[in-house]
């Protein structure tokens, strides 16, 4: 109870002034790492629930879409296909994301244009094959959504000719209709909870990974930085562990900022941006302040010029 309190302490500290920076750098790194990866696991759980709103109604959306368009996605000894016209090649487009299906002998068609200068991301879904692909500038990269652990396939990356490249792409990575022909059917319109979960994980882990691994290795590179070019104007005592020390605890404020910007699906700019631009401001005020500190302006003697 001690430690949470403790813990809850500091941050509020953190994010009230930086009069608190002067005690903390006194702390120990470990200490310090420990309150960095405990807020990285409470901001990940606030990011998920921020996220849970958007993220259920966007998957209401699709579930309802999918399920009108295709119905159930049935497997058969011909390989996976939609009790709704399974014969016929289709598509569906929602914001940038797109689902296409196409059936066996229709491989060529035109319906598959995954560069339509509006989708950024889709699955393309033929009866033997279902791949995932995303769009990053001019180039299209590729994943199968059905593979073996002990074989796991390699990304594709595909650069003209998207759609004839993703179509050859899913067919080399084709699964046999035979091991799955014992599964149960998918209704798409009762895929909204478990998809809920599968998001809301996806959210949590890519919050908190990318802050594992961001925060420590920004803090290394500035503490790197300020201690080998501006160690001349901090304390004597200050040492690398010091600086480090100081950063990590100067992320927290930024940690929090970014998450609830990221949560309410704020325009313009990413988590890894806002959390870095907070993160690099709150530094140098600190350092700057620490500086002062050390270097007190003289005071007035109080005598006048003139006798």
């Amino acid at each position: 109870m001690n430690s949470n309190q403790n813990f809850i302490k500091t941050v509020i500290s953190i994010c009230s002034g930086t009069d608190v920076f002067l005690t903390l750098v006194k702390t120990s790194w470990r200490k310090a790492v420990f309150y960095f990866l405990l807020l990285a696991f409470l901001c990940s759980i606030l990011a998920v629930v921020l996220q849970s709103f958007p993220v259920k109604t966007l998957i209401g959306r699709y579930c309802a879409s999918m399920y009108s368009q295709f119905g159930e996605a049935k497997f058969t000894d011909k390989g996976l296909l939609p009790s709704l016209n399974p014969e016929k090649a289709r598509f569906i487009r929602i914001d940038e994301n797109r689902i296409d299906f196409i059936p066996e002998g229709s491989r060529d068609s035109s319906t598959f244009n995954p560069d339509d200068g509006i989708s950024n991301r889709g699955v393309l879904w033929l009866p033997t094959s279902v791949v995932l692909w995303m769009k990053a500038n001019s180039e299209f990269y590729v994943f199968p959504l059905f593979f073996s652990f002990t074989k796991m396939p390699e990304r594709g990356k595909i650069t003209g000719n998207p759609g004839k490249g993703i179509i050859a792409y899913a067919e080399k990575n084709a699964f046999q209709p035979s091991k799955y022909i014992s599964e149960t059917s998918l209704n798409f319109n009762m895929l909204h909870t478990s998809l809920l979960l599968s998001m809301l994980l996806l959210v949590f882990g890519s919050i908190f990974i990318t802050m594992i691994f961001f925060i420590p290795l920004s803090a290394i590179f500035f503490s790197s930085l300020f201690f080998l070019t501006g160690k001349g104007d901090l304390p004597e005592d200050f040492s690398f562990t010091s600086l480090f020390t100081i950063a990590i605890y100067a992320s927290f404020p930024g940690m929090i900022i970014a998450t609830v910007y990221y949560g309410l699906n704020l325009p313009f700019l990413d988590f890894q941006t806002v959390c870095l631009i907070c993160f690099m401001v709150y530094l140098m005020v600190i350092l700057t302040r620490i500086k002062k500190l050390n270097r007190p302006e003289p005071e007035d003697s109080g005598l006048d010029d003139d006798f």
